[in-house]
């Protein structure tokens, strides 16, 4: 990003009155959580093989506190919204297979 970019922005924030910059979800613009996606080697019908897919590597608990899922466009994957309190769990925790992968 460029100086003028980043001046430009603190400029807009002050006018506006933003004091602070918190994080916001991509997906639901919900404060404190993150959009993370998850992508797929085939096409599902439904948004459960995610939802079954996350308790099963993560646990039941991390998949009570996941708020929204979108599936994509093309049916081979979704958005979900995590707190972002699970940031180092999910780091730590997620491990890629041959079908499914977070990013």
């Amino acid at each position: 990003v460029s100086t003028q970019s980043t001046g430009v922005a603190a400029a807009l924030s002050h006018i506006s009155g933003l004091i602070e910059i918190k994080k916001r979800s991509l997906l639901s613009s919900m404060e404190d959580f993150t959009a993370y996606q998850m992508t797929n080697t085939f096409e599902v019908r439904s948004p459960y093989y995610f939802w079954n897919q996350l308790e099963n590597i993560l646990g039941a608990t991390f998949r009570a506190d996941v708020k929204f899922m979108k599936l994509t466009k093309d049916r081979m994957g979704c958005v979900i919204d995590v707190p972002s309190k699970y940031e180092e769990f999910i780091d730590d925790t997620w491990c890629d297979s041959n079908k499914s992968h977070a990013f």
